[in-house]
């Protein structure tokens, strides 16, 4: 099925931008499912090619580890990818904010 994601960026260029709109922002990944991580802009404006309309460089990626990225379907969280933030983190959050 289809489903939507949310990511909470660590870097201030997103959060900046993030910060000035007054709705939530659709953006794609900087890659294509299954391909490896961009490390610079160049190279996520060269994975993506033609599709890329604006591209914000900040610099390369300072420790090169991706984001975690869960599903959650009602209250079941399901790791999707291991990232900068353990699963256990995450599992442990979530659980924390279950309605009891």
């Amino acid at each position: 099925g289809t489903f939507q994601g949310f990511r909470v960026p660590a870097h201030a260029v997103p959060l900046a931008v993030a910060a000035r709109c007054p709705s939530s922002l659709m953006l794609t990944s900087a890659n294509l499912s299954g391909d490896a991580d961009p490390k610079s802009a160049a190279d996520a404006v060269r994975a993506l090619g033609d599709s890329v309309a604006v591209a914000l460089d900040s610099g390369p990626v300072a420790d090169g580890v991706p984001s975690t990225v869960v599903k959650l379907d009602g209250t079941s969280l399901t790791l999707l990818r291991e990232g900068a933030v353990s699963f256990e983190e995450v599992r442990a959050l979530h659980e924390r904010h279950l309605p009891v």
